[in-house]
């Protein structure tokens, strides 16, 4: 008795017939899945699924039927399909021997990903000390694109694993901006000056209320920090253009920066 039963019936001779059969099925299968795959997209776009999450089901949806069409087209050729699925089995099985853990663990960690939601598209983040906007995140891993326009792929177990800085959850951000001034200036005139040039900027936020207070005092300079509220996207920019006015009034009031410092 054979201990393994053959994949295909050695009595069959494939037919011209059978052949054409299976490739019909292989392709109109593929076709339906393709159009199937569109009407579920369509589905979610109008509800108010996450678009994380919307690939990630879409991507998982069309991986399963791919499957199911490539097993009635190898059914059809005389493969039988449950010594095809013993078959699969082992596959799993030996590749997790050899160490590939990883596919498993990365769509696993991909899947909490998508229904968690700590981050999303459009949305600046830090993952593992690398900051960009989130891509994409799919069943395998995640991209951000950087400041700088690099594109970063992280593994998704990484980022289910890691700390996750996200910078446009809330909408808003505070600046933060350090400045280092002598000891020959009057503090009061200083902080008073200061906050009266960050309370006219337009686009800095009313509430919470910026403020300057004296984070550090050295022997050669007084540390101040101005601290405002700004919309998370407009963060870099205006938080430069802020720094810089501050800069143009203090060279128009005298107020002197400490040796060695700048705004």
């Amino acid at each position: 008795m054979a201990l393994i039963e053959p994949y295909f019936d050695t009595t069959l001779t494939l037919s011209t017939v059978q052949i054409l059969k299976a490739f019909f099925i292989l392709s109109f299968g593929l076709l339906a899945v393709q159009l199937l795959k569109n009407i579920l997209k369509k589905l979610t776009d109008r509800t108010n699924f996450p678009e994380i999450m919307e690939t990630f089901v879409v991507d998982l949806f069309s991986i399963l039927l791919y499957s199911y069409v490539i097993l009635i087209t190898l059914e059809n050729l005389g493969l039988k399909t449950s010594s095809v699925l013993i078959g699969i089995s082992a596959v799993i099985g030996l590749v997790l021997g050899l160490g590939m853990q990883d596919t498993i663990t990365n769509l696993m960690a991909g899947t909490w990903v998508s229904i968690t939601r700590p981050i999303d598209k459009e949305e600046l983040v830090n993952i593992a000390t690398m900051t960009g906007k989130v891509l994409e995140v799919s069943i395998m891993s995640t991209r951000l694109i950087t400041e700088d326009g690099l594109t970063i792929t992280i593994p998704n177990k990484v980022v289910w694993g890691s700390p996750i800085t996200n910078y446009s959850r809330l909408g808003i951000r505070r600046a933060d901006l350090d400045i280092e001034i002598s000891y020959k200036n009057d503090l009061n005139d200083v902080v008073e000056k200061t906050l009266e040039l960050v309370k006219k900027e337009a686009d800095v936020l009313k509430e919470p209320a910026p403020d300057v207070i004296v984070s550090k005092l050295t022997r050669f300079s007084i540390n101040i920090q101005v601290r405002f509220w700004i919309k998370a996207e407009n963060h870099y920019d205006l938080k430069a253009e802020i720094a810089s006015k501050i800069t143009k009034l203090y060279k128009n009031e005298k107020i002197e920066i400490a040796k060695g410092t700048s705004v």
